[in-house]
């Protein structure tokens, strides 16, 4: 998704990445403000 030579945005990607604004601005507290719940070793157990 990028503009066009004319610095112009195709009227499909701006629609879906303002959906994607939307659903991240809905979301952003889920999204942004998290933490690792457990952490693995390389055998795949927690520590």
């Amino acid at each position: 998704m990028a503009p066009d030579h004319n610095g112009r945005v195709i009227p499909i990607y701006e629609e879906r990445l303002r959906d994607i604004g939307l659903f991240v601005n809905a979301h952003s507290e889920a999204i942004f403000a998290t933490k690792p719940w457990i952490y693995l070793n390389e055998q795949g157990s927690s520590i």
